[in-house]
């Protein structure tokens, strides 16, 4: 009797074990190859993810790389930085200047503006947020707007516009890009910097997108974020936005006629033709390339994420900049 009461805890210990681990992973994923199906369970399939993504990065490496050995000064600059990575963000802090434009969503209050003034927001050069009064006294710029980026893509248009006239009238003069992104957007602005030091702001250029589409997919608001240089700003013709006749009701990107006003798309793309700005959670992201046969491998120099909560929000700023295990380099070169 008394063996029998030593050993109760263990048996308690494993039946607890395995009551987590159904909770955990409760059912087998169904993955259909060739036309059969096969059970695999959602440990394995995350598993072979985590594999995937750690045995591609040398493909990632190699790819900036190929990207930064052109012999010029300016790009080896940028070769000796990415292998250097603890002096990145001091090196190109100064360089390249962006002032932020983060669209307020009124229907969630301060909540999501506050996180991104919290996080990714801090680190911008200077930082404004846009959208309709609110009642709330704030630490931080608001452009005041009668209109809703979140209702329509016409509202959206005429709060771009306005967003456009303050920066010309305010910030024009002390910056060189100038970033406009939703309060449901996180923005790596080191990554940010690093692309754009390899462009001037001379040129007519921009990259990303705002967009309610995702993966086939109508999310309920607009969500993502656009990198304008100097130069594309001052050709934007803000009267152009608001007459545009592209009808487009998902993308705000298409509805700001950039190609009629002679703008260049210079999205960074990653080594497997992925777009690095405005990628979906990792999260969605799994869940949705698992169904489609496909591994998830995210770039180290991905630019931004979209579609977050505020509790997101900060749960990146603690996973890209407070966690780093102890014995393994950060994956820049």
């Amino acid at each position: 009797m008394h063996h029998g009461i030593q050993c109760a805890p263990f048996f308690a210990g494993v039946a607890l074990g395995m009551v987590l681990y159904y909770v955990l992973f409760p059912h087998p994923l169904i993955i259909h190859i060739g036309g059969t199906s096969q059970y695999i369970r959602e440990d394995e399939v995350i598993q072979r993810l985590l594999d995937t993504f750690y045995t591609e990065q040398e493909v990632d490496r190699r790819h900036l790389r190929d990207q930064v050995e052109v012999v010029t000064t300016q790009d080896k600059k940028i070769l000796k930085m990415a292998n250097n990575n603890t002096t990145i963000r001091k090196d190109v802090e100064d360089p390249v200047k962006i002032h932020c434009v983060v669209f307020i969503n009124e229907h969630y209050g301060l909540r999501l503006a506050t996180a991104v003034a919290n996080t990714w927001g801090k680190r911008c050069s200077s930082l404004a947020f846009v959208g309709r009064a609110l009642n709330q006294t704030t630490p931080y710029t608001i452009i005041h707007s009668n209109h809703s980026f979140y209702t329509s893509i016409s509202d959206a248009q005429k709060v771009m516009s306005e967003a456009i006239l303050y920066i010309k009238n305010k910030t024009f003069q002390n910056n060189d890009w100038f970033l406009f992104s939703t309060d449901t957007t996180f923005v790596i602005l080191e990554n940010l910097r690093l692309f754009l030091l390899n462009h001037t702001s001379l040129k007519p250029i921009y990259a990303g997108e705002i967009s309610k589409k995702a993966n086939g997919f109508i999310r309920p608001f607009q969500s993502g974020g656009i990198v304008f240089s100097k130069e594309s700003l001052r050709a934007l013709n803000v009267s152009s936005i608001t007459s545009c006749t592209e009808e487009e009701t998902y993308e705000l990107t298409k509805g700001l006629c950039l190609s009629i006003n002679g703008l260049i798309d210079v999205t960074p793309i990653g080594p497997h033709g992925q777009s690095l700005m405005n990628l979906l959670p990792v999260k969605l992201l799994m869940r949705t390339k698992v169904s489609q046969e496909e591994q998830v491998s995210p770039s180290p120099y991905t630019v931004s994420v979209r579609f977050l909560s505020s509790q997101n929000m900060y749960s990146y700023e603690m996973l890209v900049y407070n966690l780093n295990p102890y014995g393994i380099n950060k994956m820049y070169m």
